[in-house]
């Protein structure tokens, strides 16, 4: 007969590395949405409880800001164009890349919530 009880389940001490950050890994608090989108640099993250600061890792953000800022860059020059053919004032298309950007900038933020690593800086 073997030592374990079939009937336990097996005692993980920590997640796997590679698992998303729902916590602060020093002093366990919970990372929100709203922690998330407190935090100005998307690739740190600096605990509002313990203040340590972490290193986030977040598979393909980099290109997807980078393709989000390049839509953004065209929707204000197709609409600046469209707008001016018109008649209209050019201040719209600013208004647009704007709240285009916000969208963005939200769904960065939940996108790393989701997916990300933090590693705890030197």
């Amino acid at each position: 007969m073997t030592d374990q009880d079939p009937y336990r389940a097996p005692q993980i001490d920590e997640p796997p590395p590679d698992f998303p950050a729902t916590a602060c890994p020093a002093c366990k608090a919970e990372i929100t949405l709203w922690v998330s989108i407190r935090q100005f640099n998307p690739y740190r993250f600096r605990c509002l409880r313990c203040r340590e600061t972490f290193d986030v890792h977040t598979p393909h953000l980099a290109a997807i800001v980078a393709v989000g800022v390049a839509i953004g860059v065209l929707l204000v020059g197709g609409s600046a164009v469209v707008l001016d053919w018109l008649g209209l004032s050019v201040a719209w298309s600013l208004l647009a890349f704007l709240a285009f950007c916000g969208v963005l900038l939200l769904w960065s933020h939940s996108y790393g919530q989701q997916h990300c690593r933090l590693s705890r800086l030197r």
